[in-house]
């Protein structure tokens, strides 16, 4: 019990999407699995779930399309290419509070460095 859980595909007959989280609950005695819903807390039995997994953390890729009360966005110690201005953008899924874990030399480099896309979309439209 209190295993959270993260919605891994879309199940549209249980209304679920990628990325919905939950906690599992002793629901009636049985294993469900406890999702917010808009008019307060809906239980699903764990035989009813489609693809889900045990969800501890997510990226920021991941994560969006959702929000959360808290977030809390970590960046490696050491500055990294794979860390850009883009790792920041955690803080748009947090509605109360963002907690950053970084070292400044790795701050400093996700801040200064440009997000540079590749798609070559650019040069299609606009040759």
């Amino acid at each position: 019990m209190g295993r959270p859980i993260i919605v891994v595909r879309n199940d549209y007959l249980n209304h679920l999407n990628n990325g919905d989280v939950g906690v599992l609950v002793a629901g009636g005695g049985r294993p469900a699995v406890a999702f917010p819903a808009p008019d307060g807390i809906r239980e699903l039995a764990t035989s009813q779930l489609g693809d889900v997994e045990t969800w501890w953390a997510m990226t920021i890729h991941k994560s969006q399309g959702s929000e959360f009360r808290r977030v809390i966005v970590s960046l490696p110690r050491h500055p990294h290419r794979s860390s850009p201005r883009a790792s920041l953008h955690g803080h748009h899924r947090a509605s109360e509070q963002v907690t950053l874990v970084a070292g400044e030399a790795a701050l400093r480099a996700a801040v200064a460095t440009p997000v540079a896309r590749a798609s070559g979309l650019g040069e299609r439209l606009w040759p």
